[in-house]
């Protein structure tokens, strides 16, 4: 009687145990059948408990629970082990959707003969796992982002001065992911002469807790190269002291040249303008004095002609002849050097035959002038062009032309006009002392900046290539129609010594 009392306390005090604890709980015997299960199962999985007490586990809630991991748990892995935790389970369950739980097994023979029975907890992990997704989701995003943006993260602890690096950041220092270098280690990378500027902001930054924003010139593991990086810091304090900086690490060094490259093109461009304003001087005053001297003195002339014509109507002796004659000769001198003028200003053969003929003209006129030797294809022979492009690649092989006579030294020059199905390109090549990078580059060479301007203001790009003692080339390309300029166009000047 004393025995049997005592089981059924012991019952009691252990179904207490079970529905005091949170988290959902079912026991089990050797069969796999339900012994008990506690309040917050029920409540949880919406079930009764003598709709669930004596039923194979599998077969409660309709077979909801006929799961294959859960089998493989129950029936595979826990005969071989008397304990399994955090064992991961997603299902779908018809009446509260789908869950991720994570199991903790634990198998125990009873006192009173041989029987086992299995006390199997479930933590529902479910709005855990999406905070974790959504956390993993947005970390990588983060990364993904620090790396299209270059930015990186990085932490000094100022009691082990040890730096901490992001992925990112070590990524930019040219290290593997979790490299920990010391304060004099990461100040190695730097370039030596922003080391002073880079020891003067972070001691500031210790001794005052002033955040910065730097750039400095850096140097990655492995490189010989500098590049521009912008660092940003700020103190971290606990108990009113400052124990640590932390900040952002961004390789900014595209921006920097590109910033550069802008700053040198608008100086460029200044330089260019006030080039174009002094040679369109120089051109008005050219016109003028050919005006004045020419034209001038066959007007002067005439009037003087036409003054005696008016003064001797009748006069019909061998000086009013000659006065005609010689009238007719000033009007025909005087019509040849407005059409000279005109043809040098803009040669009608552009806009009358095209860019080729155009282009065959100052050929011809160069080798004249020049004693230069001058060879011209082109392909296909009757091409047309719209007149803009047209007229930027006839100036362009003016101005070529004009530096081959004046600094090339050059014996020979071999013109291609080639209009292919994307593009139109024109190359003038020649076989002279070949120009520099620097002078191809400088901002003081105005000729070739106006001859960049005008292809770019096409869409086109101009390369300008030389070698010593081998020549240079000139080769410029234009898209056809709409299509977009070509930055990238891979196709290199050919710099062979000319035949």
């Amino acid at each position: 009687m004393v025995r049997k009392r005592t089981v059924t306390i012991s019952q009691e005090y252990a179904e207490s145990i079970i529905n005091t604890v949170r988290e959902p709980l079912i026991v089990l015997d050797q069969d796999l059948r339900v012994v008990s299960v506690s309040r917050s199962f029920c409540e949880f999985f919406k079930v009764k408990p003598e709709d669930t007490v004596g039923q194979l586990i599998y077969d409660l809630g309709n077979k909801q629970w006929d799961i294959p991991k859960l089998r493989e748990l129950l029936e595979t892995i826990l005969p071989q082990k008397t304990t399994f935790n955090d064992y991961k389970v997603e299902h779908d369950f018809a009446t509260i959707g789908r869950r991720t739980m994570l199991l903790n097994a634990r198998q125990i023979e009873r006192v009173l003969g041989k029987e086992r029975i299995i006390f199997l907890a479930i933590e529902d992990i479910t709005e855990r796992q999406k905070l974790d997704d959504e956390l993993r989701k947005n970390l990588q995003l983060l990364r993904d982002t620090g790396k299209m943006a270059k930015v990186g993260g990085w932490e000094l602890d100022l009691s082990t001065k040890e730096v901490s690096l992001t992925e990112e950041a070590g990524r930019i220092h040219g290290v593997e992911t979790g490299y920990k270098p010391t304060l004099e280690e990461a100040i190695k990378f730097y370039a030596p002469e922003s080391i002073p500027a880079l020891k003067a902001t972070l001691k500031k930054t210790i001794e005052t807790g002033e955040p910065y924003d730097r750039e400095f010139l850096f140097i990655p593991s492995g490189s010989k190269d500098k590049i521009w990086v912008r660092s940003l810091g700020k103190a971290v304090y606990s108990g009113g002291k400052i124990v640590k900086l932390t900040g952002t690490f961004q390789n900014i060094d595209e921006y920097k040249r590109a910033e550069d490259e802008l700053k040198k093109s608008h100086q460029a461009l200044r330089n260019l303008t006030g080039y174009l304003h002094e040679r369109l001087e120089k051109e008005r005053k050219r016109i003028a004095g050919e005006l004045h001297d020419e034209l001038g003195q066959i007007l002067t002339a005439l009037k003087i002609d036409c003054s005696w014509l008016i003064k001797n109507p009748s006069s019909k002796d061998q000086r009013r002849q000659k006065t005609l004659k010689d009238m007719t000769s000033l009007l025909n001198g005087g019509i040849a050097s407005v059409r000279r003028i005109a043809t040098d200003l803009r040669p009608p053969l552009l806009d009358d035959l095209g860019l080729a003929p155009a282009i065959r003209w100052i050929i011809k006129g160069f080798e004249k002038r020049t004693g230069i030797k001058a060879k011209l294809v082109v392909q296909p022979t009757g091409m047309k062009l719209d007149s803009k492009v047209a007229t930027a690649f006839f100036r362009v092989t003016q101005e070529s032309l004009t530096n081959i006579a004046r600094y090339a030294g050059a014996t020979k020059i071999h013109v291609i006009v080639k209009k292919e199905p994307t593009m139109t390109m024109v190359r003038i090549r020649d076989n002279g002392r070949g120009i520099t990078e620097e002078q191809a580059e400088s901002s003081q060479s105005f000729g070739i900046l106006s001859m960049k301007e005008r292809i770019h203001s096409c869409g086109g790009t101009i390369k300008i290539i030389g070698r010593k003692g081998v020549g240079t080339t000139v080769e410029s390309f234009v898209p056809l129609g709409k299509r977009n300029c070509l930055p990238g166009h891979k196709r290199s000047p050919n710099i062979k010594k000319l035949p």
